[in-house]
């Protein structure tokens, strides 16, 4: 149990259950994915490129010699997605080898709509038809939806 304002109040360790930054009632699932002020302050945004971050040093250390990868991180030396994709609809990571290019959308939402997240990371107009329209005849591509929560 985290000491959030909902939590606090229960506890008898505060009279306000509301959020600091928004004023909203303040709940795990406000914390970790509802705030709107952290969501204007990319806070969420940050949170997702960290796990990515993450993954891709673990992929840079296990991956097989014949597979190269790319993750979409802010200030990245990376290319390759950049090059295929030609809109800002991109995959987070990149994994190919010659043809075969798979494409993993990272998702990091609150364990209860683990669901609802993958159904709008893969199905968002444009994420996987800009890849399709312009390389399906050179590429055979896969789109999976990988999840981590808190």
């Amino acid at each position: 149990m985290l000491p959030h304002g909902s939590n606090l109040r229960r506890w008898g360790r505060s009279q306000d259950d509301a959020c600091p930054p928004c004023a909203h009632k303040q709940t795990l699932s406000h914390v970790l994915n509802n705030c709107s002020v952290s969501l204007k302050q990319d806070r969420y945004t940050w949170r997702h490129n960290q796990v990515l971050m993450a993954i891709s040093n673990y992929l840079s250390e296990h991956l097989l010699d014949e597979y190269q990868f790319e993750c979409d991180l802010p200030n990245s030396k990376y290319s390759y997605i950049r090059q295929v994709f030609c809109s800002v609809l991109r995959p987070d990571i990149c994994i190919f080898n010659g043809r075969k290019v798979f494409l993993i959308e990272l998702t990091v939402p609150f364990e209860e709509r683990m669901e609802d997240a993958s159904f709008r990371k893969t199905t968002k107009p444009g994420k996987r038809s800009c890849f399709k329209e312009t390389h399906t005849k050179i590429y055979n591509t896969s789109l999976s939806n990988l999840h981590c929560s808190k």
